[in-house]
């Protein structure tokens, strides 16, 4: 805690640890899902140095945060919509708001899944 929030440390791909506020929220997220989507992430894009517990789920997925890019994001999309049978909408501002961060990939994936 730091001032009264919530605060999750990452390391972003240039090294460099960065603090990010954590959601407090009530919500409880699927840990088991969370697990699933973080070892597709790995296996998918073969991060054979990174383990689930590497990546943070609350922490961006893209830029600052594990540092992927547009063709991690194609090859992610993919492998969740053969893992479990959802389609990313190919609209940017969509695929950026669900593909933001494990918490929220998780979360799309639970409300649409087939």
């Amino acid at each position: 805690m730091h001032n009264g929030k919530l605060l999750s440390t990452y390391v972003k791909a240039d090294g460099k640890a960065v603090q990010k506020k954590k959601n407090k929220g009530n919500e409880k997220m699927n840990e088991e899902l969370v697990l699933q989507v973080k070892e597709i992430i790995i296996e998918a894009l073969n991060l054979e140095e990174v383990t689930p517990e590497d990546i943070e789920t609350e922490a961006p997925l893209f830029g600052d945060g594990l540092g992927l890019d547009s063709i991690d994001a194609l090859e992610l999309g993919l492998a969740v919509k053969n893992k479990f049978g959802v389609a990313i909408k190919e609209d940017s501002e969509e695929v950026r708001k669900n593909f933001y961060s494990v918490a929220t990939l998780v979360k799309y994936i639970e409300e649409n899944r087939k």
